[in-house]
């Protein structure tokens, strides 16, 4: 039996830990002891708890933007700034507190997901996965990583190097190349869709899948317009809210960290509201589009149950994913500007419900996924089993 560690450091959600838990779950089953340490541990430990693992707490590091001006970041390289990379004395308790964590669980094999300063902490100590999807797992472009945004970087990735290097060479620690030898393993897997992958165009090796099968295509005629999984701490979300609630328009929602009179007023103009999450393949029966934030996981669910999709996205990953479906003609981003109006977002996203188009096209993306296998979740266990076999 072999200890695989598994962590997750940078992101939100439940995707990082849902795709690692299968994976722990296929290797728990071919005997090895597999033990979790990650992030936002008040969303997810209970979670990763009741499928019989333990858990411990990633050390979290506070995004800092002082140096943007208010410029969002443009690459990753920027994003790894904001977390204590170009910072001297930020970055060292970080790489020494994960260095400790590793030592002390003695792991034959590390699985990371969206775990860059994990990954620099355990060098060459251990064989090293990395998983993530399109955008956890970016490619190096001319060595360094792709741009996100067309402005300018914010921070040199040279100078985070050099920052690296002035941590890590006193304790005589592992450092990269370029700064995307960070998302570098001995094995690296992007677990995706293929359509899904906003740099497919830059990889050697193309992204293996989901971790888990995808349902198959609705078959039913849609009966409401809509079906939302919104999250209540968007910053537009009241706009959000507006839109969806307008006589125009007939769907139910689900709100994401919601209160209940907030639930009972979005209740009383019109609104179906449930108190819980929904199933996405019955929502995908009743409703003709889906609306939400641009997830990878429910941009791949609902690929596969061939729905179009209405995405209001939150952050950069989010818009890479809405415009990675916009230009498979299945989607449409709501624009974000200050001086949107509610009507104008009521026109448009009428608009494109009722263009067949979309629907059109989401049907036969969705045929034709029915048609592959897209669980992967024993390429990676494998991969696994064979670092631990050439370990020992």
């Amino acid at each position: 039996m072999a200890r695989i560690l598994l962590a997750w450091e940078l992101g939100d959600g439940f995707g990082h830990v849902s795709r690692m838990l299968t994976i722990a779950e296929e290797l728990r089953d071919r005997g090895h002891d597999c033990v979790f340490v990650v992030r936002n541990l008040e969303v997810v430990a209970t979670r990763v708890q009741a499928a019989g693992f333990d858990v411990l707490p990633a050390p979290t590091q506070v995004i800092r933007y002082a140096a943007s001006n208010g410029r969002p970041p443009t690459s990753v390289g920027d994003i790894l700034a904001f977390i204590g990379f170009a910072e001297i004395e930020r970055l060292r308790p970080f790489i020494k507190i994960w260095t400790s964590l590793v030592s002390r669980l003695a792991p034959d094999v590390v699985i990371l997901d969206y775990a860059p300063t994990a990954r620099l902490a355990i060098g060459d100590a251990c064989p090293t996965i990395v998983i993530g999807d399109g955008f956890t797992l970016p490619p190096a472009i001319d060595g360094q990583f792709p741009k996100f945004r067309s402005s300018d970087r914010l921070v040199d990735e040279a100078a985070i190097l050099d920052v690296i290097d002035r941590v890590q060479s006193p304790l005589e620690g592992w450092k990269p190349n370029i700064l995307p030898d960070l998302f570098e393993g001995t094995q690296n897997f992007v677990i995706t869709l293929p359509q899904m992958d906003y740099y497919s165009d830059h990889r050697q090796t193309p992204a293996i899948g989901p971790i888990t099968p995808l349902p198959k295509p609705a078959n039913s005629v849609p009966s409401i317009d809509f079906f939302a999984y919104l999250s209540s701490g968007y910053r537009h979300i009241k706009r959000a809210c507006q839109t969806i609630t307008s006589p125009q328009l007939s769907g139910s929602l689900f709100l994401r960290d919601s209160r209940p009179d907030g639930r009972e007023t979005l209740r009383e103009r019109g609104l179906t509201v449930h108190e819980a999450p929904q199933d996405m393949v019955a929502m995908a029966e009743k409703a003709r589009v889906f609306i939400h934030h641009g997830g990878i996981g429910t941009c791949e669910t609902v690929m596969a149950l061939g729905r179009p999709q209405v995405i209001f996205p939150r952050h950069a990953e989010q818009r890479i994913n809405a415009a990675t479906l916009e230009r498979a003609g299945v989607a449409m981003t709501v624009p974000e500007g200050p001086d949107v109006e509610v009507a104008q977002l009521i026109r448009q996203v009428r608009a494109f419900i009722d263009d067949p188009r979309p629907y059109q096209k989401a049907r036969e993306i969705a045929i034709a996924l029915a048609q592959q296998d897209h669980s992967s979740v024993a390429i990676v266990a494998d991969a696994c089993d064979r670092l631990v076999a050439g370990a020992r």
